[in-house]
C-alpha cells in the first residue's frame, strides 16, 4: 500500500470493518484507516500532537486512543467523525497503551517517569497512577482482564499487576546478562512487545537483546519457555 508520504508507520491494529487496519505515522501524526483489500488509504485523522506512536480501539465504540511521545499525552480520535475529540496531557515518554476488556480503563506506560497513568475511558479523568520499573515500554491485558503485564526494557523484568486492586503482584526477572557493566553496555535483557495467546494461558514476550520470545505462564506468571528468534525480535502477531 502508498502510504503517500506517511513514512514511519507503527502500531497496526484490525478494525471491525472486514479487510481494514488502522495504523499511526509518527513523522506526520497521522492516524491512517488502511483498504487492505483495496490496498488504498481510506482516511488520514491528524492527532494533533507529536511524535503519535501507538493505538488501541475502544471494544465497543469507533475511538481510537493514541500515545504522543514527545507531547506526553494521548488523542482521542473518533473514527467515524474523523476527528480528535479530546486530548488528554499524561506523562513524558507516553508509549505503550492497552485498553481493558470491557472498555472501562486505558493504562498507559510513562517511559520517562517509570510509570503507569491509568484513564477512565468514560470521563477521561485519570483515576491512578501506579510506579513500575525502569522504563517502561510496553503492557498488555490478559484476556480475561484481571492482570496486565508491563515490560520494564532497562531494568530486565516484567511487572505483573491486578487490575482491580491496582497493585504489583509479581516481578518476573528475565534471564539474561546481568553486571552492572554489562547491562550499561549491551541493556540485556531488554523485554519490549507482549503478545496474550487467545485462550489465556500464555503470555509471549519479545527480549529483543537475547533474541528470543519469553513464553509465560498466566496462572503462576513464572517464564515456562523460550522461543528462539532472528536479532531484536520486536513487534508480535497471531496469523490464522
Amino acid at each position: 500500500i502508498d502510504l503517500t508520504g506517511n513514512i514511519r508507520v507503527n502500531g497496526i491494529v484490525a478494525l471491525p470493518e472486514p479487510n481494514k487496519v488502522a495504523v499511526i505515522d509518527y513523522v506526520s501524526n497521522n492516524l491512517l484507516v488502511l483498504n487492505i483489500e483495496t490496498d488504498s488509504i481510506e482516511k488520514q485523522i491528524q492527532t494533533k500532537q507529536k511524535k503519535s506512536h501507538l493505538l488501541v480501539l475502544h471494544p465497543n465504540k469507533p475511538i481510537a486512543y493514541v500515545t504522543n511521545i514527545n507531547s506526553g499525552s494521548v488523542s482521542v480520535i473518533d473514527i467515524n467523525l474523523n476527528e480528535v475529540i479530546k486530548i488528554i496531557p499524561c506523562g513524558l515518554g507516553r508509549k505503550g497503551i492497552d485498553i481493558t476488556p470491557d472498555g472501562s480503563e486505558i493504562w498507559v506506560t510513562n517511559t520517562n517517569l517509570n510509570s503507569i497513568t491509568i484513564i477512565n475511558s468514560s470521563t477521561y479523568q485519570i483515576v491512578d497512577t501506579l510506579k513500575t520499573g525502569d522504563e517502561p515500554l510496553k503492557l498488555k491485558f490478559s484476556i480475561d482482564g484481571k492482570h496486565c503485564l508491563v515490560t520494564n526494557a532497562f531494568e530486565g523484568s516484567i511487572s505483573v499487576y491486578n487490575q482491580q486492586s491496582k497493585k504489583k503482584i509479581k516481578t518476573i526477572i528475565l534471564h539474561g546478562i546481568t553486571t552492572i557493566f554489562e547491562r550499561i553496555l549491551y541493556h540485556t535483557p531488554r523485554p519490549v512487545n507482549i503478545l496474550m495467546h487467545p485462550n489465556g494461558l500464555y503470555a509471549f514476550v519479545a527480549n529483543s537483546n537475547a533474541n528470543k520470545i519469553e513464553v509465560i505462564d498466566m496462572k503462576t506468571f513464572t517464564i515456562v519457555s523460550a522461543i528462539g528468534t532472528g536479532k531484536v525480535p520486536d513487534a508480535l502477531a497471531f496469523v490464522e
